[in-house]
């Protein structure tokens, strides 16, 4: 528990709005990052014969 009381957990939230038909969803950064490290290790390249579980 001592960790967990280290961080603001109830401050500083962003405020709720309401989404307009003009309303844009916003870009993730984990997702471009994501996708920056696919493109350095070969993407959506795999090896041949591989499939999907």
């Amino acid at each position: 528990m001592q960790l967990l009381g280290q961080f603001k957990l109830g401050e500083g939230r962003a405020p709720v709005r309401a989404v307009s038909e003009t309303s844009v969803p916003a870009r993730s950064p984990a997702r471009a990052l994501g996708q920056k490290l696919a493109g350095a290790f070969g993407g959506a390249k795999t090896a041949d014969g591989w499939s999907e579980f």
